[in-house]
């Protein structure tokens, strides 16, 4: 499933930030996030809450529609405003912190998604802190890029893999699917 994050449903912003997510995971169904009940987190077998606009702060006012991350089981990618919602439901914060094009981004940490150095696309003005019981992945010269969960399959991603780096969704999805439901 992929949570679309933006002000509005079937946006332009849809269009741009969750489309080419959804071509990325073939089959997957979009819930726009005021749609999103416990029955569609349950039936899940993954979730991806894709990004949004860069000027598209909407989904900071439902910061308690997403309760759920700390009681699901099921494998989550959050991508850019995804990646701040799992960084704020779990503790974290959300401060100034500009990209905007392709960046160089270091791993920090060994993980399934990416490896060594890569350059991935940026568009964000903020950026999430590292929320207690979570692991720092990745970094750019700027800021925090990825985090993950120390015992659930949680991700977050600052930058965009739906734009340059869709082998991220890729590896997300097979891992999901080779582990099976709730192991990554």
């Amino acid at each position: 499933m992929l949570i679309d994050v933006c002000m509005e449903k079937d946006s332009l912003w849809k269009h741009e930030f969750v489309d080419p997510v959804q071509r990325a995971a073939p089959g997957s169904r979009v819930v726009h996030m005021s749609d999103v009940t416990e029955q569609d987190i349950g039936e899940a077998d993954s979730i991806i809450i894709c990004g949004t606009a860069l000027m598209d702060n909407e989904y900071m006012k439902h910061w308690n529609d997403f309760g759920w991350l700390k009681r699901t089981d099921v494998p989550v990618l959050g991508i850019c405003a995804g990646a701040h919602i799992i960084s704020k439901i779990f503790g974290g914060s959300i401060c100034m912190s500009n990209e905007i094009g392709m960046v160089e981004i270091r791993v920090t940490e060994r993980n399934d998604l990416f490896r060594g150095t890569f350059h991935a696309y940026e568009l964000h003005n903020s950026a999430a802190s590292l929320p207690r019981g979570f692991i720092a992945l990745a970094e750019s010269d700027k800021c925090l890029q990825a985090f993950r969960h120390a015992s659930k399959d949680i991700y977050g991603v600052l930058f965009h893999p739906e734009v340059r780096n869709t082998g991220t969704i890729a590896r997300f999805l097979e891992k999901k699917k080779k582990d099976g439901p709730g192991g990554i």
